[in-house]
């Protein structure tokens, strides 16, 4: 049993809908804050945290400009 608070491997994470949706709001937010131009191709680790939400810690694969 992981501890509380403890971080632990999102089993699945390359395929989750879930975890690409949240890869992909935070490149669209990243671009919208930076006025840059990556685009997501995927997910390549994510991680979870449960304290009073869930937070994850994503690792992701970008292009910049289509390259």
């Amino acid at each position: 049993m992981a501890k509380l608070g403890g971080v632990k491997e999102v089993e699945g994470s390359a395929n989750s809908v879930e975890i690409n949706s949240l890869a992909r709001y935070a490149v669209d937010d990243y671009n919208q804050k930076q006025n840059a131009l990556l685009e997501f191709k995927k997910v390549v680790n994510a991680k979870q945290q449960v304290v009073a939400g869930t937070i994850y810690y994503i690792t992701l694969e970008v292009t910049e400009d289509g390259v």
